[in-house]
């Protein structure tokens, strides 16, 4: 295999490292990731949606397909385990800060 020269090198390929890898590449780096697995993970890890996640995805994405790919629960957030047993529920129907 050709050596390539990169400016940033990334090790794994889950949500954020996604994330960076496409900001990075918009501002011109030239971004290598690498991942072990030959698959995306089968379950969500991107869990937390707040105002600043929303910034950071409207950067790169068009807000219809936000909303396509997210799941956002408006007065609670419930975490389960692969089993889809409930760990922890929160209540969420109050604003928060960022409204």
């Amino acid at each position: 295999m050709k050596q390539k020269n990169v400016d940033v090198a990334i090790v794994g390929y889950g949500p954020v490292s996604k994330q960076l890898a496409t900001l990075l590449g918009k501002k011109g780096w030239n971004v290598s990731v690498h991942e072990r697995f030959p698959a995306p993970y089968p379950l969500p890890r991107a869990v937390h949606f707040d105002d600043e996640i929303a910034r950071i995805l409207q950067s790169i994405l068009p807000s219809k397909d936000i909303e396509r790919n997210t799941d956002v629960a408006k007065d609670l957030y419930e975490w389960c385990n692969a089993d889809r047993q409930l760990l922890l529920s929160l209540d969420f129907s109050a604003y928060g800060v960022s409204g």
